[in-house]
């Protein structure tokens, strides 16, 4: 069962359709909150189902504490995440923009909960 411990969210202006990206990672894209793509830099993670144009309420990663989060692979437990073309989370293998850690393990289209601990790794 996926929990939550937002430490901080703020709203943010989709910048897309996001009403089916729920618990979705987020990036900026000119100001406005989109879908991440591959190895983006996350800056949290989506909390409600916006439209474009509407107000996101974000749940931002580099506050820390937990989220959900979809998935967008198999993952283990304690595994570092990253972003891929879609807005989900994978197993890290070479990405260098870490989103934090698998709290669950679960596989594609699971809603898990994840540590937000964004880092770069080189």
């Amino acid at each position: 069962m996926s929990l939550e411990d937002i430490g901080k969210t703020v709203t943010i202006e989709a910048g897309e359709s996001l009403a089916s990206a729920q618990y979705y990672a987020l990036k900026l894209s000119s100001g406005l909150a989109v879908k991440a793509t591959a190895d983006a830099v996350v800056i949290g993670f989506c909390q409600n189902k916006p439209a474009s144009g509407e107000a996101t309420m974000v749940a931002l990663a580099a506050a820390g504490g937990s989220s959900k989060a979809v998935l967008g692979g198999t993952v283990v437990k304690g595994a570092l995440l990253v972003s891929d073309s879609s807005g989900n989370l994978i197993t890290r293998t070479t990405e260098n923009n870490i989103v934090g850690y698998a709290l669950e393990a679960g596989d594609a289209t699971n809603v898990i909960e994840v540590l937000m601990r964004p880092m770069y790794v080189a």
